[in-house]
């Protein structure tokens, strides 16, 4: 109940038109947003009246915010009912995030903290989640794991913050900073309080089945792969309905995801790009021809013996066609462990590593596969040719 009262509170705010409501607006005079790179939000958000500068005419937009201000600033953005004055100033606005299930006690409860990137992603995901379209996408990316987070420091993502990063990075709410990571750790400041903000009421007057990036999240928490959103080509493997062990003599592996990644096929970017292949424009040439997809498989590896990977699995465990990628800078940023790189690395018997396997689609083949030479079983195909 609570949850619709708050869609409706929500639509009718932003069924309003701005132009009618900021008509009469005086012009935003903050003396120190020229040029920021926030400085539309924060114009935005002073006119929207969620949040003022100071009596000196600044807005200080690298300052810090407390974990009681983002609130603030959030419920009265979302116009959500709330009870005034009392003691602490911020009761009233705390309670109604708790109310309608923006905030929960367990995020945080001395409010008086400086609030992180990843205490404010948990607040923006659940704003969003106010309108049941985006609730349901939260609820599927239960099944998303934390490397399905293309960012540097997905590491520090918890299972249960997995759910919120994939709704608020998806939703394009909140994004990383120039080498790539989301900055979790980090305290946010004013400046990019009200720019999720402002991102938050844009995307609640849209629906998230027109956003690319929560297409291949959804697609890949409900299947594994995202094909089907990146691409005309047809999924084979379901890794949810259809798990693929493959057993050699000296190694289990477990298929448990396929990204696809246009390359000449189309000018389609996948949410994965950057994760796998970090910078386009400056891969090799061969890189880069007859490859209309990258595929890239993520299998977990458990060796059977200790030893060095180029006497284990490789070249015996590859994706087919395979590409010999081997880019420094993706290990460095991102710790990928895979056939044609890290040669010097010892895997222990018993200890799970997650390999990327690198394969390409084009229009001479049929399908890719990963295949493991001397292997109990067939070759598990991913995907086949596109569609006619």
């Amino acid at each position: 109940m609570r949850k619709i009262m708050i869609m409706l509170l929500v639509l009718s705010f932003l069924a309003v038109n701005p132009a009618t409501v900021f008509a009469e607006s005086a012009p935003i005079q903050l003396t120190d947003i020229a040029g920021h790179w926030a400085e539309d939000a924060i114009k935005g958000a002073v006119q929207k009246g969620y949040v003022s500068g100071y009596p000196d005419d600044t807005f200080k937009p690298n300052q810090n915010v407390t974990r009681a201000e983002f609130i603030k600033m959030l419920v009265d953005a979302l116009k959500l009912p709330k009870s005034v004055g009392g003691s602490p100033w911020y009761q009233g606005y705390v309670s109604a995030a708790l109310e309608f299930d923006i905030h929960s006690t367990s995020d945080f409860t001395n409010y008086g903290e400086q609030i992180s990137r990843l205490e404010m992603m948990r607040l923006a995901a659940r704003s969003l989640a106010t309108q049941h379209a985006y609730s349901e996408y939260l609820a599927a990316f239960d099944n998303l794991y934390n490397g399905d987070i293309p960012f540097v420091d997905y590491r520090e993502l918890t299972e249960k913050d997995v759910p919120y990063a994939a709704l608020t990075v998806g939703a394009k709410v909140m994004s990383g900073y120039p080498d790539h990571s989301l900055g979790l750790k980090k305290r946010a400041t004013r400046a990019e309080a009200v720019a999720i903000i402002e991102n938050i009421l844009r995307q609640l007057n849209t629906s998230p089945d027109r956003m690319q990036y929560l297409q291949e999240l959804k697609e890949i928490a409900e299947t594994g792969t995202n094909t089907k959103a990146v691409s005309n080509l047809i999924p084979v493997l379901n890794v949810y309905e259809d798990p693929v062990t493959i057993e050699h003599a000296n190694y289990t592996v477990n298929i448990k995801r396929y990204y696809v990644l246009p390359i000449e096929a189309s000018d389609t970017v996948s949410f994965y790009e950057k994760k796998f292949l970090w910078d386009r424009t400056k891969l090799e040439e061969r890189f880069r021809t007859n490859k209309e997809y990258y595929v890239i498989a993520m299998v977990d590896l458990t060796p059977k013996k200790t030893g060095y990977h180029p006497d284990l699995f490789s070249p015996s465990l590859y994706a087919n066609p395979s590409v010999p990628f081997s880019d420094s800078i993706i290990e460095e940023k991102y710790g990928l462990l895979y056939p044609h790189f890290w040669l010097a690395t010892e895997l222990k018997k018993d200890e799970t590593r997650e390999v990327a396997l690198y394969g390409r689609y084009d229009s001479t083949r049929f399908d890719v596969a990963v295949r493991a030479n001397n292997a109990i079983g067939t070759p598990s195909i991913l995907l086949v040719k596109d569609k006619e």
